[in-house]
């Protein structure tokens, strides 16, 4: 069948703003080289999981997804295998890419969702995805798309086991993140009558949107293929989040001068700023979609953009011209080298004459799970 509406993937998203799915059903939902890639990965981690195969036996292959193809170097490879480490030293019994029934709890007729691992150990099982992103760290604690997964495994593998507890796993390898939370079956169930409330409201929002449907949020909104058309985000960011920062009487481009912003106003608006910048990104695209499209958007126009670099349209033929000079040399870096050592003696010997800087300062939220600087850092350390 096509992919679920209310999917485990999308769960972010409908559980917060049942509008975002009514609002997104006619927007294409296009596929990118980041997704094809990442769906390539799956697909090399699932073949090693379920016919023991290392994923270094994939180097040199191409694989295809979604019209894009990939060449599978070591760097993926060892991705990958960290994944399927991970997944094996979990004791118990290995289901991969298990496809699962999810209408019992989305009501959605005939939907699924695929978990990446299943493990089944006693009364304990086991949750495990794998994300092969690097834009956003994944957190296994409360996330959703995972916990409906354990739902509809509960529901499934029913007979096996009078199963106590649920472990989620979230491995990301590309920026060296695992994550797990143990979450009881009881409190799962919970959870299940809030997804089936949301799905409810998802189904009044397809007969007659309300108000109570729109809810605007960074988490929901910053994937949202909608967020460039709705209404209520905007007035949500230039009315609630603004505050009188922005005179509404007066052009978008008139601030009020004369506010005095105190720390409790900049830590709202600083919580606000993700929400922001993907709003601000999502009218850019709107933007230049219309005047793509020929139509017109007031007081903007397309205009030719930066050329792109200069390179050679024949690279033998320059080769040729410049002789010895065609060549530059440099060492390559610890993260090339890494590539292509990992696992090495050699690796292990070019340790010591690593070394990198600290990480500057940077402002994030008190959820953010590092420990917090001392104080008296200086301004000129954040450049």
């Amino acid at each position: 069948m096509a992919h679920a509406e209310l999917s485990p993937s999308a769960a972010h998203r409908w559980l917060r703003c049942q509008a975002s799915i009514v609002l997104s059903k006619d927007i294409e939902n296009t596929s990118s080289q980041f997704a094809a890639e990442g769906t390539v990965a799956h697909e090399i981690g699932y073949l090693c999981l379920r016919d023991g195969l290392a994923p270094e036996t994939f180097i040199g292959q191409t694989l295809t997804h979604d019209g894009y193809s990939f060449v599978v170097d070591a760097a993926m490879a060892a991705h990958v295998q960290t994944y399927v480490d991970y997944v094996q030293r979990l004791s118990g019994h290995l289901l991969p890419e298990q496809k699962l029934p999810i209408m019992h709890i989305t009501g959605e007729q005939g939907a699924h969702g695929t978990a990446d691992a299943v493990v089944i150990a006693d009364d304990v099982m086991h949750i495990v995805d794998l994300k092969y992103g690097m834009g956003v760290k994944v957190e296994a604690t409360g996330n959703e798309q995972l916990q409906i997964y354990a739902l509809a495994a509960l529901h499934f593998y029913d007979m096996l086991a009078d199963f106590s507890k649920v472990c989620l796993h979230i491995v990301q390898p590309r920026i060296d993140h695992i994550d797990s939370w143990e979450v009881s079956v009881d409190d799962l169930k919970e959870f299940g009558f809030d997804v089936r409330l949301a799905a409810q409201w998802v189904d009044e929002a397809k007969v007659e949107l309300q108000e109570k449907h729109f809810v605007p949020g960074t988490k929901q909104c910053k994937f949202c293929p909608a967020k460039g058309q709705c209404k209520p985000l905007a007035d949500h960011i230039l009315s609630t989040l603004a505050d009188d920062f922005i005179d509404m009487t007066q052009p978008i481009t008139h601030l009020n001068q004369d506010r005095t912003l105190d720390n409790q106003s900049l830590g709202h608006l600083m919580a606000a700023l993700p929400l922001v910048e993907e709003f601000v990104k999502a009218i850019r695209a709107r933007v230049e979609s219309e005047l793509l499209g020929g139509n017109d958007v007031p007081g903007f126009k397309l205009v030719q953009g930066r050329a792109g670099i200069r390179k050679w349209r024949d690279e033998d033929a320059a080769i040729k011209l410049l002789g010895e000079m065609a060549w530059e040399q440099s060492l390559i870096s610890p993260t090339t080298a890494e590539k292509l050592l990992k696992k090495t003696d050699t690796w292990e010997a070019l340790q010591p004459l690593i070394t990198r800087s600290e990480g500057k300062p940077s402002v994030a939220p008190t959820s953010d799970k590092r420990p917090p600087l001392s104080v008296g850092i200086s301004a000129s350390d954040f450049n």
